[in-house]
């Protein structure tokens, strides 16, 4: 999209990393399809980047890029900050420029859109326009909190509602960026919600959605849907791996987070988002969950194959154990992500098959010998893999003691015959 209109697709370099530092706290790795107040996509930096100083001031800018570009190179801090400085100088009056220019031709926006290729321009250009002018602001807020809340008290919201508030006198139409802003300072992105139930006295969802505070409830529930989306894409793109764990528990650690501070209410945006989520997981996670018991059935049946067969299918045993490994690595969060049911199901049937499955194993083991014996003894591991998943290690243990000791039957009767 970016080479059909002649943007260049470069990798930025050290010295736009530098520049967008102000804009940090609100970057998104999403993708740019859907714009929030106060996120913005990485990737937009990029084009705004190239746009600024290849087209808006080709005469200035690459000069000043290549100066702390040799900064760095020569480890001279003093000139990269002025370098900075000196860009944030220029960029400033362009961005606030742009804004008016489009809102007085509002036929500019669209061009604007269409020539950058982002569908989005014009808002991002409005977010980094008033992260730049908050720069100040949230330098205070950075500096009362250095390192991330973990668990705020009343004093620390009490002071963080005090820059706010002094930062909003400054800066009146930007005062949702603040908030955007202050997310950062706590470790817990959701436990910003405090600054609005503070102020509002009420922690209800509805009150905050339809309160000055509302921008904190939006831009938590879009990263929330982010994180819900890269679930589903590493789910696609990496089946039941442990990216897929990862990735899920950051979401529901995140949702959690979110009902522990506010009355989430299904009528809610923020309930119906949770919601809207938890439907998409079970649509795209509960048939694999259900194949789980079909698998075992189907793996296990080969226990009755003739000897001189390839024996167990490894690669359908490694897709059931991965998933078993899965979900109940995910179990504490199967209700969160509508999944509940259908793990609970999986494990129920699996475990009775384990179990039928397992004898079956270990008399096959008992009563046979020579490559029949082997045969069965070749299922023995895979049984004991999926038991100590589903019932633990102790289960699992005593499986594999009797198949070992049904290995041992007749053993010394042709150990003794044979002499």
């Amino acid at each position: 999209m970016i080479d059909s209109v002649g943007m260049d697709p470069k990798r930025i370099g050290q010295p736009a990393r530098l520049f967008w530092a102000f804009a940090e706290p609100f970057l998104t790795s999403g993708l740019d399809t859907v714009k929030q107040r106060g996120r913005i996509p990485r990737d937009v930096l990029n084009l705004v980047w190239h746009w600024i100083g290849s087209e808006i001031l080709p005469g200035h800018f690459p000069k000043l890029e290549a100066d702390v570009r040799r900064a760095v190179v020569e480890g001279s801090v003093a000139e990269i900050a002025s370098g900075i400085v000196k860009m944030k100088r220029l960029v400033g009056p362009v961005l606030k420029q742009t804004l008016l220019t489009c809102e007085q031709t509002p036929a500019a926006i669209a061009k604007l859109n269409e020539h950058t290729g982002s569908p989005h321009m014009i808002a991002h250009l409005r977010d980094m326009s008033d992260a730049l002018e908050i720069e100040p602001i949230l330098a205070q807020l950075h500096t009362a909190f250095a390192v991330p809340i973990i668990e705020p008290e009343i004093a620390d919201i009490e002071e963080m509602s005090r820059v706010i508030a002094a930062g909003a006198e400054k800066a009146p139409e930007c005062v949702d960026m603040i908030y955007v802003g202050a997310m950062s300072r706590f470790a817990n992105p959701a436990q910003a919600l405090r600054l609005a139930y503070y102020g509002l006295s009420s922690n209800a969802a509805n009150d905050v959605e339809a309160s000055e505070f509302a921008v904190l409830a939006e831009v938590i529930v879009f990263d929330l849907l982010a994180k819900g989306r890269a679930v589903l894409e590493t789910h696609k793109v990496l089946g039941w791996s442990g990216a897929l764990i990862e990735s899920a528990n950051a979401y529901c650690e995140f949702a959690t987070g979110i009902q522990r501070e506010i009355l989430v209410t299904e009528q809610s945006k923020t309930g119906l988002a949770i919601a809207d989520m938890r439907a998409q997981f079970a649509t795209a996670l509960t048939p694999d969950l259900e194949a789980i018991p079909r698998q075992i059935a189907t793996l296990f049946s080969a226990l009755d194959d003739a000897p001189d067969t390839d024996g167990p299918d490894t690669a359908l045993f490694q897709q059931v154990s991965t998933i078993l490994h899965a979900s109940v690595a995910l179990q504490d969060y199967a209700k969160e992500m509508g999944i509940d049911e259908a793990v609970q199901k999986a494990r129920r049937d699996a475990t009775s098959l384990l179990e039928e499955s397992s004898s079956r194993i270990i008399e096959a083991i008992r009563s046979k010998s020579g490559s029949e014996r082997e045969h069965a003894l070749s299922f023995l591991g895979l049984a004991v893999d999926l038991t100590e998943k589903l019932q633990g290690r102790e289960v699992a243990r005593v499986v594999r003691r009797l198949g070992e000791a049904a290995a041992t039957v007749g053993s010394d009767n042709t150990k003794t015959v044979a002499a």
